[in-house]
């Protein structure tokens, strides 16, 4: 309790330099607390700009009253969104360009009666479940009267996969790095604090104890309410409290006021 007071003195030094030090702290911590959930939440993030997807035209609409809640029940469709006359004709058109169909045969697709839909699909639906889904509504509905479009996957870059997997460990390094530079930016305080009370009271090793004290009160203050919230991530927390005790470490060196 002796050094972690004196922790605290250092804000009469310098109120901003030990506020900053203390808020990235708790940042950190926090960061490497909740790092699963938070790769969770960029990995939906990043699932839900595009799923897996296709349309389908269904001819004589007004025959299919009640039938659309056996597509929504078939494994793995997520929703399904009814598309407008406009946007389905140019999807149509699109589709038929690529696969090479007569325009004459296009024409007499789309000027009959008949409704689109865009089923979407849960990102982590197999193809296998995706085929099948295709041979079901075209089963529920019958082939002549279905027109399928090819199922289209969401593409997703490299940088993409790698953030959703590993976007909170990255953010860890980067409030590391800013931790570090603050960290030493502040040493000064720290040792200004801990001079006289190694000179006058005989203690050693005052300035890391003080800075130790610090950041593990720190790390107890802004972990320890939120186990009753989430289960934590271990190895990041780990490695944050490690992180802490090397920087603490710096401190050990013996330091003169001339230094200053």
């Amino acid at each position: 309790m002796f050094y972690l007071t004196h922790f605290f003195k250092t804000f009469m030094i310098s109120p901003f330099k030990t506020s900053v030090l203390v808020i990235v702290s708790f940042m950190l911590v926090l960061t490497a607390f909740f790092a699963q959930n938070i790769n969770l939440i960029l990995e939906r993030e990043m699932n839900q700009k595009e799923k897996p997807h296709f349309y389908a035209l269904l001819e004589n609409a007004s025959q299919y009253d009640g039938i659309i809640p056996q597509i929504k029940s078939l494994p793995g469709v997520e929703s399904i969104k009814f598309e407008n006359h406009d946007e389905m004709q140019a999807l149509l058109k699109e589709t038929a360009k690529q696969l090479g169909v007569d325009d004459s045969v296009l024409e007499e697709v789309i000027s009959g009666q008949y409704i689109g839909l865009k089923i979407n699909f849960y990102p982590e639906t197999s193809k296998i479940r995706l085929d099948e889904a295709r041979e079901q509504i075209q089963s529920i509905f019958g082939a002549e009267n279905t027109t399928l479009t090819p199922l289209k996957m969401p593409q997703t870059s490299m940088v993409q996969n790698y953030l959703s997997q590993m976007g909170a460990q990255i953010l860890i390094l980067i409030f590391i790095l800013l931790w570090l530079l603050i960290l030493f930016s502040w040493a000064e305080v720290a040792r200004k604090q801990a001079y006289l009370i190694e000179q006058f009271q005989r203690k050693k090793q005052v300035c890391f104890k003080l800075v130790l004290s610090g950041l593990l009160f720190c790390t107890f203050v802004a972990a320890a309410p939120s186990f009753y919230f989430v289960r934590p991530s271990l190895p990041e927390l780990i490695t944050v409290i490690v992180f802490f005790i090397l920087g603490a470490s710096f401190f050990l060196r013996a330091w003169k006021w001339q230094e200053q």
